[in-house]
C-alpha cells in the first residue's frame, strides 16, 4: 500500500513486490497497487489543487501496475474505508481463482471435483473440500 499524498511511496512498491517474488516458490501471487489517502487528495481537489502527479491519478497508477506486473490499482480511503471492501474482495477472488487453477493442472481433488463451491447472490462463496462439513457435523454431534 502506498501513500497518494507521497507517490515516491508508490514506486517503492514495485521494489518491495520483486523482493516477495523472489522469496516465493512457484508462479507470483495475485497483488493489487493499493494507494491509500484518497481521501486526502479529494479534499486537496477541493480546495482547489489541479497540478498531481502521474501515480496520484488513477490512469498513472493503472499504467504502473500494468508495468510491474500488479494485477490491477486502486485509490482508497482507509479513513472513510473506500474502495477497501471491492479490492480486498477483488484480491481474495484472484487468490483463489490461482489457487483452484494451480490445484487443477496437478490434478488433485479440485480436477477431481473434490471441491463445494456453494455460491450467494452476488459474488461470494463457500469452498471447502468434499465431505468436511458432513465430517464436521458428525464431530459437533449432528445428523
Amino acid at each position: 500500500m502506498g501513500d497518494l499524498t507521497e507517490p515516491s511511496s508508490i514506486e517503492v512498491l514495485a521494489e518491495w513486490k520483486q523482493q516477495v517474488e523472489e522469496i516465493i516458490e512457484g508462479s507470483p501471487i495475485p497483488m493489487i497497487l493499493c494507494a491509500n489517502k484518497l481521501d486526502l487528495l479529494e479534499e486537496m481537489e477541493e480546495q482547489g489543487h489541479t497540478d498531481w502527479e502521474h501515480l496520484q491519478t488513477q490512469e498513472g497508477l493503472e499504467e504502473f501496475a500494468l508495468a510491474n506486473g500488479f494485477i490491477g490499482a486502486v485509490m482508497t480511503s482507509a479513513k472513510f474505508d473506500k474502495n477497501i471492501i471491492p479490492m480486498m474482495a477483488s484480491l481474495t477472488r484472484q487468490m483463489l481463482i490461482k489457487e483452484l487453477t494451480e490445484s487443477a493442472n496437478v490434478g488433485d481433488s479440485v480436477a477431481e471435483g473434490g471441491y463445494d463451491v456453494e455460491r450467494d447472490r452476488g459474488e461470494s462463496f463457500n469452498l471447502q473440500a468434499k465431505g468436511k462439513q458432513q465430517q464436521q457435523k458428525k464431530k459437533d454431534g449432528c445428523c
